[in-house]
């Protein structure tokens, strides 16, 4: 794989960059999935409260902001490399990468710097697999759900055994990170939040085996089995 698509990079010091940025890209604001630190919430213009839970924001003409908690900067780095090697394989099922976000802040010493504030990836609107499932079984595990006759877990499962065959993985496969769309389900937001990946070095050199393995114990792993032996 090329991973080409790391190299989409734009600094955008606020949103009216952000704006601008994915204007350049072909986007309008609204089409705009901008994942950022919360780190990095005065200089874009949104505000959150310590207790809150990340959430969806929407800034500036439309740009929907999904803040998360403090994180290091090479967590976006590889959450955006990997998002385009999933994109690679299966473009049609997977949330379109943009940019890589960076902008101007000071170190400690009062030095101004580069950082890694985030990354942009085209938003989908739909439900999630979450929801759907939430209201279908009210106060049940989601994860041990197995219904094989189940149109969006096949789809999901094929998926998944589509980039596994090509040694990627998504590596935080929950239902929220499953969009329902017109066009079928979409995957966004990949991580190796569980799979001891920590830096783009370790990813490159063997660390998707680990996120494969997390992929394996997120969905139903009959239903994976069945649909791996029965092939492309």
């Amino acid at each position: 794989m090329s991973h080409a698509i790391k190299s989409k990079v734009v600094i955008a010091n606020n949103i009216g960059e952000i704006e601008s940025a994915a204007a350049k890209a072909g986007y309008r604001p609204d089409q705009v999935f901008f994942k950022c630190s919360r780190d990095h919430s005065p200089a874009y213009g949104f505000t959150m409260r310590p207790d809150d839970d990340p959430m969806v924001l929407q800034l500036g003409n439309g740009v929907n902001v999904y803040p998360t908690y403090p994180e290091p900067s090479t967590r976006f780095e590889i959450e955006f490399m990997m998002l385009g090697d999933i994109y690679g394989i299966v473009p049609s099922n997977v949330v379109r990468p943009i940019a890589l976000v960076i902008r101007e802040a000071k170190d400690f010493e009062g030095d101004r710097e580069l950082v890694v504030a985030g990354y942009m990836m085209e938003y989908t609107q739909g439900r999630t697999m979450h929801a759907h499932y939430r209201s279908i079984y009210p106060g049940k595990n989601l994860f041990k759900i197995v219904d094989t006759g189940d149109s969006l877990n096949n789809q999901l499962v094929d998926i998944v055994v589509r980039m596994h065959a090509h040694g990627v993985g998504h590596g935080d496969l929950q239902y929220t990170n499953a969009v329902i769309t017109e066009d079928g389900v979409k995957l966004r937001d990949p991580g190796p939040y569980n799979a001891g990946v920590t830096s783009i070095l370790h990813l490159l050199n063997g660390g998707y085996g680990l996120i494969v393995a997390q992929d394996m114990a997120d969905i139903p792993r009959a239903l994976y089995e069945s649909r791996r032996a029965a092939g492309p």
